[in-house]
């Protein structure tokens, strides 16, 4: 019943939103998306030896710059939800 979610955007448009929701300069907010998305590409490659951007590992890929925030987790918790109805049940 898990729900494999992959969240994009362009770089540019992942700057300003991290700019504008954490309150970082430019600067800041480069480096900080440049250390998670490295952390989270190194976790996916050697937890699951898979190349971490190939939308078909995942069920949902949503560009989180292009959609209001809010609609994106509306939009999570509703796969989640249908995801987990078509789980096998045991």
């Amino acid at each position: 019943g898990v729900l494999c979610v992959l969240l994009v955007g362009p770089h540019e448009a992942r700057v300003r939103q991290a700019m504008r929701l954490h309150g970082l300069d430019r600067r800041a907010a480069e480096h900080q998306l440049d250390v998670n998305d490295e952390a989270r590409l190194s976790y996916v490659r050697r937890h699951y030896n898979r190349h971490p951007e190939e939308p078909t590992h995942y069920h949902l890929v949503i560009d989180s710059t292009a959609i209001d925030l809010d609609e994106v987790v509306d939009l999570v918790v509703h796969a989640s939800k249908a995801r987990r109805s078509q789980a096998p049940v045991g």
